[in-house]
């Protein structure tokens, strides 16, 4: 009588979600296990909707997170944290249903697959390059949390209209850390490294085609200063002293009728001034 109950706990959870058959014997399976191992842990309800979602995620069908989480009577983190803990107890992590290719088939983001590719593994050299050995060793990228994060990442970059919901619900995460390795994604994807490299080059052309006009304008420069010191050289040149000027008069042929002239002009005007 009790596995009856809890069986039919179970598929009224399914049509409520309008389930597939399949989805409700998957579920049933997965009830029927986590209640072998963990009979106390949560209430029939709560682990009814949790190997719902389970079996969903492993079959391709999609789920709403956010119903299930009423349906099953806890709050958002109570809810994430009875998910993981029964999906690890069922040893359900498995590597090929997280992967990008079953991800983007179950989000109908097939086209993103390969951007998301570059970005999975740009991310991947990031965290090779800035975590320690121990730190990186934490880390499972075959989680559904970052092949989720980065079919999310390429579908922004490739300017695909993407529900954040179900790659979140994917993910099997809370929205916060959804949205912390989105970021970190996000500063090491493909599109962010191009535009860095094409800002770089933008900025050696500028710098080079300022440094050829600098150079043009400086030999103008030098070249209007050598012209300003000729001119100025030509404008600048010091008369002769009247002294030289004495003295080549003296030694020019006409120097006695100069002086004779000089004389008898000199008489001249002495003899005016006196009369």
């Amino acid at each position: 009588i009790i596995i009856r109950r809890m069986m039919e706990q179970v598929r009224g959870v399914v049509s409520r979600f309008h389930l597939p058959q399949r989805v409700g014997e998957r579920a049933q399976e997965y009830y029927r296990l986590a209640e072998m191992k963990c009979s106390s842990l949560m209430s029939g309800a709560c682990l009814a909707v949790v190997c719902t979602e389970l079996a969903c995620s492993r079959l391709g069908e999609p789920f709403d997170k956010s119903l299930g989480q009423k349906l099953s009577g806890l709050q958002r983190k109570g809810y994430s944290s009875a998910y993981r803990n029964v999906e690890e107890m069922l040893q359900l992590q498995s590597t090929t249903s997280c992967s990008l290719k079953n991800l983007s088939v179950r989000l109908d983001c097939t086209d993103a697959e390969d951007r998301a590719k570059k970005v999975l593994e740009n991310y991947e050299k990031y965290l090779d390059g800035s975590l320690t050995a121990l730190q990186r060793k934490a880390i499972d990228l075959s989680k559904a949390l970052y092949p989720a994060a980065a079919l999310y990442v390429a579908c922004k970059l490739l300017k695909v209209r993407c529900e954040k919901g179900k790659y979140v619900s994917a993910a099997g995460c809370s929205g916060t850390m959804f949205q912390t390795v989105v970021e970190q994604m996000q500063a090491h994807s493909p599109k962010t490294t191009d535009d860095a490299a094409k800002k770089k080059n933008r900025k050696h052309q500028s710098s080079s085609s300022s440094s050829r006009i600098q150079s043009e304008q400086d030999k103008q420069d030098e070249s209007g200063n050598q012209d300003g010191m000729s001119s100025e050289k030509q404008h600048s040149r010091p008369e002769p002293k009247r002294e030289v000027l004495h003295d080549r008069i003296l030694s020019s042929p006409f120097s006695e009728e100069y002086l004779e002239w000089k004389e008898r002009t000199i008489r001249l005007a002495r003899t005016r001034i006196k009369d």
